[in-house]
């Protein structure tokens, strides 16, 4: 399904509740070729690596969304991004594989423009994506995967269900509504500067 630039844009939300249909391994691939051939990075040094996981072992799975919980306490919320088929995590790569000139400012611009890469190619695709950066259970997360990610990525397709069922409380709780976020007006943060 090829929709312009406009469409995907206006499609991509953060993605929290998804159907059980599983992407296809080919079109995950064909993202991240996209990725390779189309993402910018700073003197192309590419500073992440990206691992792609399907997400189908439920015991891994629970792991990983329990790892992504919102903070300790005992009703803490979930990301339930992290029960999408496709997941992709993001980490930095090897020092050794770049040059001196490392650093975190450049690695965290390269993973945000790899992000927009990413949920843009999927949206042409007729995919969903939903993203988190919280880790508050790194021991779950590393047994589940071996490392902690930076950036994870949920791929699959949107299911419109205003709740999911929580594997860790086992109960339907509701998915987040972020629709009362409001970005501040066009006019607070950005400035057209021209000559008169």
């Amino acid at each position: 399904m090829m929709v312009n630039w406009i469409d995907a844009a206006h499609e991509r939300v953060n993605t929290y509740n998804w159907l059980d249909t599983q992407p296809s391994t080919e079109l995950i691939e064909s993202i991240l070729q996209e990725l390779h051939d189309y993402s910018p990075s700073k003197q192309r040094l590419v500073r992440y690596e990206v691992v792609a996981y399907k997400n189908d072992d439920e015991e891994k799975r629970n792991k990983i969304y329990r790892a992504h919980a919102v903070d300790h306490t005992d009703t803490a919320r979930h990301n339930p991004q992290t029960l999408a088929p496709w997941l992709l995590f993001f980490k930095k790569r090897d020092v050794s594989h770049t040059t001196a000139s490392w650093t975190d400012e450049d690695y965290y611009m390269d993973i945000g423009i790899a992000l927009s890469t990413i949920i843009y190619s999927a949206a042409d695709k007729g995919l969903d994506t939903g993203m988190t950066r919280c880790v508050n259970y790194e021991d779950l997360i590393v047994e589940a995967i071996g490392f902690v990610p930076e950036m994870t990525i949920g791929i699959g397709y949107k299911d419109t269900a205003t709740e999911y069922m929580c594997p860790y409380y086992n109960k339907m709780v509701p998915i987040m509504n972020s629709d009362h976020d409001q970005k501040p007006e066009m006019d607070e943060y950005i400035t057209l500067s021209i000559d008169k």
